[in-house]
């Protein structure tokens, strides 16, 4: 049994309603300079606000003291400080991005109990940092600066745990600190397997993969995208260029001449929520150059052929799938693997899926992966484009739905997720693409080097490339079986084993 006290802590107040009533947090003293900000430190009263991976572990193994495998405390007096126990610190993911230093100064020196902080020292206690799987340490982040704090104040870098969802964030940490412990949680898996791990019933996907070979698949590619970001639009530009668009299954919202977005699939969300300005979401608008530059060179190519949607166009009754630019699914599908099936049934097929449905939203339609030989998935991140940095990967449900579904796949992302990806356990398509894109650091590069396994895989023949995707059919199923049987499995089982013997 782990007792475990937890945390929220955040670089701003929190105005959210699970705050409201709760108890208040520890305020930092001093404002900082770099963000005029103060640090809270929020007490955790009640289930619902663990933070994300305690929340998932709860959740995952049924919750907390029944199993007696860990028990959350909601009290500070509820602990035996004489015995072992764990602090979970959660770095609030609305908050700003001022990084672990900062973080752990205030943690350490004001935010926790002095009593908390020595029985750390001691080794009584250990503490756990968790940020949101979104989170990523900058390569210029003074990760030096942070262990000269834990040596000056005495804590010991091996009562420390730091998790976070840079896939390999646990190699920059080693470069500084052997001791610390750093894990990657990759908790945007859970997105994908709770849609898709009913298709492991009965091996049924897995045969319809080994099925699939004797059936062309209609077009050569998919390429989904719900939010517009700087690599996304360079990409959609140069595929709309070479019309090889036409070969694949593109979505892609409107774009006004404003450089305004709406989303009218987007259900109840107010209209402020559902409006966003391109310039804004991909940071092209620091200067009217670039802005001009941005909108000349890809905004104006795709706009014409806009808005591009694969999901949300009903059917005629003539068409075919070799001759359709878009297909659909009805929500009573069974193959339509529902979020949460119930609200499927509700819906008795009254209804096609939606661009949101089906991009972003609670329906995913697993049908998609069968009617493409591989899937071009954009990650939210994928840096080297005007100033920004290229930190390590993080996954969302973008990777690992290609993953689940045993599907070959491009990932548009931060340079080294091929590499994180077979860290993980995945086999990569090594006939199919030519991965030397996962090194180049220099956005626009990357992006022509991802376009250029595109045209080449474009240029084939249906059945061209169908013969070389079949190439891949032991790892197409090992994916999605490793995917669904396995890793989503490992990911919470081996982290409570470390936890449970590490706090002891």
């Amino acid at each position: 049994m782990i007792n475990i006290l937890a945390f929220k802590y955040s670089s701003q107040e929190l105005s959210f309603n699970e705050f409201m009533d709760g108890k208040r947090p520890k305020k930092s003293k001093e404002i900082t300079i770099d963000y005029d900000t103060h640090d809270f430190l929020y007490p955790v009263d009640c289930e619902s606000k663990y933070g994300n991976a305690l929340s998932q572990m709860y959740y995952y193994f049924g919750g907390s003291s029944d199993n007696g495998k860990f028990k959350v405390h909601h009290s500070e007096d509820t602990l035996n400080t004489n015995e072992p126990y764990l602090i979970y610190v959660e770095y609030q993911p609305d908050s700003s991005t001022p990084g672990p230093t900062r973080q752990m100064k205030y943690v350490f020196t004001e935010g926790l109990d002095s009593k908390h902080t020595e029985n750390i020292r001691k080794g009584i206690a250990k503490i756990w940092f968790d940020c949101t799987p979104e989170e990523r340490i900058g390569q210029g982040e003074p990760l030096n600066e942070l262990f000269k704090f834990l040596d000056k104040i005495k804590i010991p870098h091996s009562s420390i745990l730091y998790t976070d969802g840079d896939q390999l964030v646990d190699e920059l940490f080693e470069k500084h600190s052997k001791d610390i412990q750093v894990k990657v949680l990759p908790l945007h898996m859970n997105n994908a397997w709770e849609s898709f791990q009913k298709l492991a019933n009965d091996n049924l996907w897995s045969r319809l993969i080994v099925n699939q070979e004797y059936f062309l698949r209609p077009k050569h590619f998919m390429f989904n995208n719900f939010m517009p970001r700087v690599a996304r639009v360079i990409l959609m530009a140069e595929l709309v260029k070479s019309k090889i668009h036409k070969k694949g299954f593109c979505s892609f919202q409107d774009i006004g001449e404003d450089g305004n977005i709406f989303f009218p699939s987007m259900g109840d969300a107010s209209f402020a929520d559902r409006s966003f300005n391109i310039y804004e979401i991909c940071h092209a608008n620091n200067n009217l150059k670039d802005h001009s530059e941005f909108k000349r060179n890809y905004i104006d190519v795709i706009r014409d052929v806009l808005p591009l949607s694969h999901d949300m166009i009903g059917l005629k009754q003539e068409d075919t799938l070799d001759n359709l630019d878009y297909t659909t699914a009805r929500i009573s599908d069974s193959m339509t693997l529902a979020h949460a099936y119930e609200h499927a049934l509700e819906d008795e097929g009254k209804r096609t899926l939606t661009h949101y449905d089906s991009t972003y939203g609670p329906y995913y339609n697993p049908i998609s992966y069968l009617n493409v030989y591989f899937d071009v998935c954009a990650e939210t991140y994928s840096g080297g484009f005007h100033q920004d940095k290229c930190p390590g990967p993080v996954f969302t449900e973008k990777v690992y739905r290609p993953l689940a579904l045993g599907t070959p796949f491009l990932p548009v992302s931060e340079p080294g997720s091929i590499k994180a990806l077979r860290r993980q356990g995945f086999k990569m398509y090594d006939n199919m693409f030519d991965y030397s894109f996962d090194e180049e650091k220099h956005g626009p590069t990357r992006i022509k080097m991802i376009y250029d396994n595109i045209k080449r895989l474009t240029d084939m023949s249906r059945e061209e490339l169908h013969k070389l995707t079949y190439s891949h059919k032991k790892e197409m199923v090992y994916n999605h079986e490793y995917f669904i049987n396995d890793f989503y499995h490992n990911v919470y089982e081996n982290h409570l084993k470390f936890l449970t013997e590490w706090v002891r």
